[in-house]
Parts: C-alpha cells; structure tokens; sequence
C-alpha cells in the first residue's frame, strides 16, 4: 500500500489529473475513477480496477450508495400507483353518473363504517379515490415528487411499504380526531413518502448528487410544511391524515437503510415488521377502535347519556329523537315523556312494539329484566335491534334506545355506554318548579311540592305541602295535592278526598276537585259529611 502525499496520475474522459492516494480511494467510491480508467503508478500504467484496494472499495455500502443514483431503474411503484388512480378516478366518474355511488361510498374512510360494521379496508381503500382531477394532480405531484428518489435509494418494495403503512395510520389519525368527516384521496401515503425521504435524505446526503438533492430528501421539508399550513387554513381538507402520514414516513425513514446489498437483509425484516403492524393496525380500529374515540355527555329531558362525539342529531327508526353516525345506521335516543297517570314498563314496551312494527309487521320483542327489552325487526333486508331501557318516576317516563344492525363491533359498547351509564335527571318542565323548594313565598314551596310529588317523590313532597298549607291558602293547597296524589293512584288520594269534604264541605272549588278525583281513580263520588241533626 502506497502512503502519504504521493501524487498518481489517473486518465480520465475529461484529460489528465493529478491525485493523492487518498482521492484516489474517495474517487473509487464515489465511482469518479472506472475500473477501465488507465492509473500510473511509479511511472507505471495500469488499469485502476488493478489497485490492490479496488475489490474493497467498489464493494462497501458507501461505493454502493453512490452507484444508486447512476444506475437506470423504472419506477415500477411510484408508475403503477399514478396510473392505478388515474384509471380509478375516470371509473369513479362512470360510477357516479350510473348512479352506483355506493361503491364508492363503501371505499371511503368513515368512521361509522370501520367501527361499527367492522369494515376495516376503508383505512386503506379510501386512498384510491380523489374528489376531483385537481385533488388528484396534487397527490399525484407528491407522489412523483417523494417516489423516484426515493424507489432508488430504498427500492420497490420499502417504498411501497412505506405508501401503504402512511395510508392506513394517515387514515386511523383521521378517523381519530375528525371522525364525523369522512374523507378521500392518497394523501396520508403521499405525505408518508415525503417524510421518509427527508429523513433518509438527510441521512444519506452525503451519498447523493448535487442535482438529485435538489428535488428529494430535506428540500421537501418547505413543500411539506406549506401543505400543512394551507391545510389548516381551508375548507375540505384533512390535516390529520397529512399529520398521521407524516409521522410515520418519518419514522419508517429513520428505520429502513439504502437498498444496498450489506442492508437488503434489514430492509426486508424490517418491511416484514411494517407489514404486520399495518395488519395489526386494521384489526386495533375495528376491535378497540371505538374505546379511544371521544364520548361526549348528551343530555335530554330528563336524563344524561354517552353519545359518541361525532354523531349528529337526528331521529331514529324507532321514532325516539336522538344522536346517530353519519350514515344513519346506528342511533342513540332519549325521550322524556309526561302522563296523565302511572305508566308499567311493559306497557311502554307494548306501545313501542307497536310503533316498530309499522316498519317490519314481522317484529318481535324479548324482554330482558324489569325495565328493558329488546325488539328485533328487518329493514331493507337488514336485521336490526332496539335495545329500549323504560324509567317509570311517578308521571315521568323516560326511555332510552339504542337502535344499530345487528352484530356490529360497536353494538355492545353502544349498548353498555349509553344503556348502563343512563343518569336520570330532572325534566325541563319541573326545572323551574323545584327551584321554590327553598323559597319563603308558600305558593313557590307548593309548586315545588307538587312537582316533587309528580316525579313519584311523595314522601319528599310532604313537607313542603305542610309548609305551603300552614303559611298560605289552605283550601288551595289541599286541591293541589288531592289532584296530584289521584293522578299518581296513590294509595293517599282517598283519604285525602275525605279530608278535603270534613274541611271545606260546601266549597265548590273542593267540591269539583273530589269529584275529578273520583273519577281518575274510577270510586264513586263521596259526599261531604251531613251537620248533626238537632
């Protein structure tokens, strides 16, 4: 081995040049010096393929690297990927006007549909269609942009890795934090791929050409940020799969290694684990999916539930107002209703048996417990339940419905969140009244009383009717209370009838207030007590 400043000469296509060994040796990796270029050595020519360290020098990664990037290669994932959604979108076009756009429909990434029917491959199908030609050159341009450098430096394979694994958790970010928006294009992959290579870029600078550098690697870092800045200022676009995309190109561009022979070991173990962190990934959103979506508390007429925080107001199948998922296949509702007298659960089952069965004659009710029921029924060809829970609180009756196909994932979460998390509050009509519990006019604490009363609170109403009636108008609180105990059919209506007549015998407004009680809980009408007979 020759050392120190030695000069050689090397003969290249560009003339003469004079080199030390060490540039040399730099030239041999970098491939500046051919194997065929004539090297004079001790004033002796030889071929520079004939230099003791050339076998070593061509061979390392680093020599390897450099070739990279002199070698033609097709681009066989980055052609394929553009003509595939070229030929996609002008089959979407034809979808659409032959009115089939559930196809399309079924492909897009919607949360209700990966959640709640198990529809896993949207994470990645929704990536193959674009909401229009413009929306479509823009991917395509960052795909091509991020796919030729990089299918050099990684190879098809890690490339076409690294698209798919950006799609699908470009896609599960969206459906994480903008679930009530469903979403298309290949965007999440496209950002996947810039950020890999801006990382193996950075990496890798070294290695790559002037005029390469130019257009792959860390250069893409300002388009990458303007598209995300954009994106946070316009309508329509998802900044959450850019997001998701994004950081998993990066990450996957710190992991994979140069398509070099010393690494292609890596990199395939490597695409391997990549590969089945997607397949995990599909099955995590459809299996646990919906216990990291955001639940929020809905509250109706008297009661409070969990609703997920994406759905919308609507009206369910069964007729209950309510929340459901975008697509209407699934509803939570809540109705609270005020009777003229004590209803049972089983028959606000039957009345809604009934209204059920004005959608599908053939329905079916199986009851489960005291207070809830299930009713099974078709629509469209579809089998569907109602899983209904009935509150019964004096002249209050609250239901709470969970509408949804049949064996979806999500139905039994639904059912045990919404149905078992029920929390029964005060109805919006005795809001107002309950407030004069704690007044000094006798007429609020009579309201309040009675509003006690009418929730099935009877004992917690008795002092506040002792305390109106020993503070106000007597007469006009035992009418009061007579009307609300005889609408409840409480036990406490009769005698408080014959109380009323012992006390005021020949008042009218009495009078008129026993006899509608009477007749609410189907007795004959007292009479007030005759005066001793002189």
């Amino acid at each position: 081995m020759i050392w120190g400043p030695v000069l050689l000469r090397v003969q290249r296509a560009d003339g003469e040049r004079r080199i030390t060994v060490d540039e040399l040796e730099e030239a041999i990796v970098t491939g500046d010096v051919l194997g065929e270029m004539p090297l004079q050595v001790e004033g002796r020519w030889r071929r520079a393929s004939e230099w003791p360290a050339w076998p070593a020098l061509v061979a390392s990664p680093r020599a390897e690297l450099f070739r990279i990037w002199r070698r033609s290669q097709v681009p066989w994932v980055t052609a394929c990927t553009l003509g595939l959604l070229l030929q996609i979108h002008v089959v979407s076009l034809a979808l659409y006007r032959a009115d089939t756009i559930w196809v399309l429909e079924a492909m897009t990434r919607e949360s209700s549909g990966i959640l709640e029917r198990g529809e896993w491959w949207r994470l990645l199908t929704y990536g193959l269609l674009h909401s229009g030609f413009g929306h479509l050159l823009s991917n395509g341009a960052g795909l091509l942009l991020a796919g030729l450098g990089l299918e050099r430096l990684v190879g098809p394979r890690a490339t076409l890795v690294i698209l798919v694994v950006s799609t699908a958790v470009g896609g599960a970010a969206s459906g994480l934090f903008l679930a009530e928006v469903p979403s298309v294009g290949i965007s999440g992959g496209v950002f996947g791929m810039l950020g890999a290579s801006a990382v193996l870029g950075v990496r890798y600078r070294d290695s790559i050409p002037a005029g390469s550098r130019a257009v792959f690697g860390g250069t893409t870092l300002p388009f990458v940020l303007y598209a995300l800045y954009t994106g946070t200022e316009s309508q329509g676009v998802d900044n959450w799969c850019h997001l998701g995309g994004f950081g998993s190109g990066l990450t996957m561009g710190a992991v994979l290694r140069a398509d070099v022979p010393g690494w292609r070991h890596w990199n395939l173990g490597t695409t391997w684990a990549l590969s089945v962190f997607t397949a995990v990934l599909l099955c995590f959103s459809v299996v646990l999916g919906p216990v990291l979506l955001p639940w929020t508390a809905w509250e109706a007429d008297g009661a409070t539930a969990q609703r997920p925080s994406w759905w919308s107001v609507q009206v369910g199948r069964s007729g209950l107002s309510g929340y459901g998922n975008p697509d209407r296949s699934t509803t939570v509702a809540l109705d609270t209703e005020r009777r003229a007298a004590p209803a049972t659960p089983t028959e606000v089952f039957e009345e809604e048996l009934l209204d059920v069965r004005r959608v599908d004659p053939a329905a079916t009710m199986t009851p489960v417990g005291d207070n809830e029921a299930v009713f099974h029924y078709t629509v469209d060809g579809t089998d569907r339940q109602l899983a209904l829970q009935v509150h019964v609180r004096g002249l209050y009756v609250t239901a709470a419905g969970v509408d949804m196909v049949v064996g979806t994932p999500m139905g039994p979460l639904l059912r045990k969140r919404v149905l078992d998390g029920l929390v029964l509050t005060v109805p919006n009509d005795l809001e107002d009244d309950l407030l004069g519990e704690g007044s000094r006019w006798w007429k609020s604490r009579l309201q309040a009383a009675v509003a006690r009363a009418a929730l099935g609170q009877v004992e917690e109403s008795r002092p506040g009717f002792a305390e109106a009636r020993a503070s106000g108008n007597a007469r006009e609180v035992a009418i009061a209370e007579l009307r609300v105990l005889a609408a409840l059919r409480h036990p406490d209506a009769e005698p408080a009838m014959t109380q009323a007549l012992t006390e005021w015998p020949t008042d009218s407004a009495i009078l008129r207030a026993v006899a509608l009680a009477s007749d609410e809980l189907g007795l004959p009408t007292p009479l007030p007590p005759q005066p001793p007979a002189r």
